[in-house]
């Protein structure tokens, strides 16, 4: 079996030794060790794993959900998309500041004080109510009025009954309802929503990420009650 020394891979994959080290101290990528001095060597296999690892964190995944799809199996195309979703919440986060910096440019160019004259005009949306409506319709099975709130990219991805197919596998162990337990609203992007929904068995977390007024991203998982 052919071993490559970590510099003749770093040269191949253009990266570099810290680089490699620091995957391989999370857990993502494997190394050989060879010689007396135990030097870090690679099989052709563990170089092609390097490739791909490589690939993802060229489009933004994190080491965190790279561990996840290598160790629990996750659905790399979920994934991917709930990426996008973040960035998409990111812009539209910067593109509210920036609108009320604009407005706060004005008023000041207009000779009056920041302070004393409200800015309203640019605030981010409250997404809380349209959140717990949507988990209402989840959870009641009103279809014909969640899918109002999908937007057209989500809803290609659950064309038909592909999310009633999910939403029903995902509430299968859960039990009876008992309440809507919880609202929590991500700290660092304020159109994501995570609805808690308790039952009898376990709960039920719901995320829900808003981009231009409508989902465009939403996650079941389950958390314990």
């Amino acid at each position: 079996m052919k071993l490559y020394d970590i510099s003749e891979v770093c040269n191949l994959l253009n990266t570099t030794s810290r680089t490699l080290r620091y995957y391989e101290e999370k857990g993502i990528i494997e190394s050989t060790k060879s010689g007396l001095s135990c030097r870090r060597s690679y099989t052709e296999e563990q170089i092609n794993h390097i490739r791909n690892v490589m690939v993802l964190r060229t489009i933004g995944l994190s080491i965190d959900t790279i561990l996840n799809l290598q160790q629990n199996g996750a659905n790399l195309k979920d994934e991917v998309i709930a990426k996008r979703a973040e960035i998409f919440a990111y812009i539209d986060s910067k593109s509210k500041e920036i609108s009320l910096l604009n407005e706060a440019i004005a008023i000041i160019e207009g000779g009056e004080s920041i302070f004393e004259k409200q800015i309203i005009k640019s605030q981010a949306l409250d997404f809380n109510s349209e959140a717990r409506k949507c988990a209402e319709y989840i959870v009641f099975e009103n279809y014909e009025e969640l899918y109002k709130h999908f937007s057209p990219s989500l809803i290609r991805y659950n064309s038909g009954d592909v999310f009633k197919i999910s939403r029903d596998d995902a509430l299968l162990p859960c039990g009876d309802f008992i309440e809507f337990e919880k609202q929590e609203i991500d700290t660092a992007y304020p159109n994501i929503v995570y609805e808690y929904v308790k039952f009898s068995k376990i709960g039920l977390k719901i995320k829900l990420v808003f981009h231009n007024e409508k989902i465009d991203g939403l996650w079941l998982s389950y958390y314990e009650v």
